[in-house]
């Protein structure tokens, strides 16, 4: 049985109880039998804006797991090497995997938003891209993690692109702050995300002697050797990374839940109502007021601009959690770590609060500046820190293993 037909099956369960009880198509959007026609266009119109808003929450939150899959990597990245008992320059090929998914996630939900339907797509991908990442602490091999950050950029360019579809059909105005709000969600959960991660990290617990055959439970290799002398060997605490991961993949089951069930409730309005596809389905943009020089420029803008330089942000982001910066006082991971948190993963909160502040910035000014503009300013920040931590600030030589 193909899985249009077991759709159809849903649908018609569903609905049969609908057409039964009431006479109209949707009960939801159905004014009071005594108000006059006017004001029956007045109340559906306030319903369905109601509903768009409800939507644009839960895309919103849906969006927030492009934030997840962007802020867990740096926190977690010592935790995981640990895990695969290899040095630091074998996990190189997880941000090379990563990007190449997230370029491919793109470009195969920009082929099938108009083939699709986009709640069932969404809800589909949402639920590989959790499920994803609760099997990325679980693997002790380089190749598998490897893939499984594949699939983490696969399936966050898939929400990527979709949600800002979805939103962009739901609102198809010019200025479209909606898409600038559904934006904040990733600035938002990528400076939470370290603040969960924090708690369940490898920690040190002191200093042992470098003898032949240290005791078994001490033989946690420590996450860097800036503070280790050859006679002593610091140890750490076990690592629970996985439980952080476990917690990220959670926080997206509602949203899950919510667009398999607007897959089923859509698609059964539309059934009712006799139409073969539902509104989301078909494109509301008239293709005359976008022509193909507007899509050219935004094309240029996504692959020259967004991906190249975001995804070098990022991965710089990332890569300076784990190796820090030099300082003149000599603060070690665990020193800083019983003040706030340690020095790297402060300034990898720093860049991730930029990048919030901008994304809520450029969603303000979207009112009054087009949306390239608005969407030129929300990389300002994050790149002119990333400028300065690259220029001004010495990086730490003692790299990890």
């Amino acid at each position: 049985m193909s899985f249009l037909s077991i759709r159809s099956r849903i649908i018609q369960t569903t609905c049969s109880h609908l057409s039964l009880e009431e006479g109209s198509n949707d009960p939801e959007l159905e004014a009071p039998l005594l108000v006059s026609a006017p004001d029956q266009r007045t109340y559906k119109m306030e319903v369905e804006w109601k509903n768009k808003i409800g939507k644009l929450l839960w895309l919103t939150w849906s969006f927030g797991l492009v934030g997840i899959d962007n802020g867990i990597l740096g926190p977690s990245l010592l935790d995981l090497r640990s895990l695969l008992h290899v040095d630091m320059y074998q996990m190189n090929p997880i941000f090379i995997c990563q990007g190449i998914g997230f370029i491919i996630g793109c470009i195969i939900a920009g082929l099938l938003s108009e083939k699709i339907n986009l709640d069932m797509f969404l809800g589909v991908s949402l639920l590989l891209g959790s499920a994803n990442n609760v099997f990325i602490p679980l693997t002790h091999s380089i190749y598998l993690m490897s893939t499984f950050f594949f699939m983490q950029g696969l399936t966050k360019g898939l929400v990527d692109v979709i949600c800002l579809v979805i939103c962009l059909r739901l609102f198809p105005n010019k200025r479209n702050w909606q898409m600038q709000f559904v934006t904040v969600a990733a600035s938002l959960t990528s400076f939470l995300v370290p603040f969960i991660v924090v708690q369940f990290q490898s920690r040190p617990l002191g200093r042992i002697p470098n003898t032949p055959n240290p005791p078994a439970f001490e033989a946690i290799p420590s996450h860097s050797n800036s503070s280790s002398t050859p006679n002593e060997i610091q140890i750490m605490s076990p690592s629970h990374i996985e439980y952080a991961f476990f917690i990220t993949a959670a926080i997206m089951v509602p949203p899950i839940i919510a667009f398999f069930y607007f897959f089923i409730r859509d698609g059964c309005q539309a059934s009712v109502n006799g139409y073969e596809t539902d509104e989301m389905n078909q494109p509301i943009v008239d293709q005359n007021k976008y022509p193909w020089e507007k899509k050219w420029k935004m094309i240029v803008l996504l692959f020259l601009f967004h991906i190249p330089i975001f995804g070098i942000l990022l991965a710089y982001s990332n890569l300076l959690t784990s190796y820090g910066i030099a300082s003149s006082l000599n603060f070690t991971k665990a020193e800083l770590g019983q003040f706030f948190m340690d020095l790297s993963q402060s300034i990898c909160l720093l860049f991730f609060l930029s990048f919030f502040l901008s994304s809520f910035l450029s969603s303000f000014l979207s009112f009054f500046l087009s949306f390239f503009l608005s969407f030129f300013l929300s990389f300002f920040l994050p790149s002119f820190l990333s400028f300065f931590l690259s220029f001004f600030l010495p990086v730490n030589n003692h790299l990890p293993h």
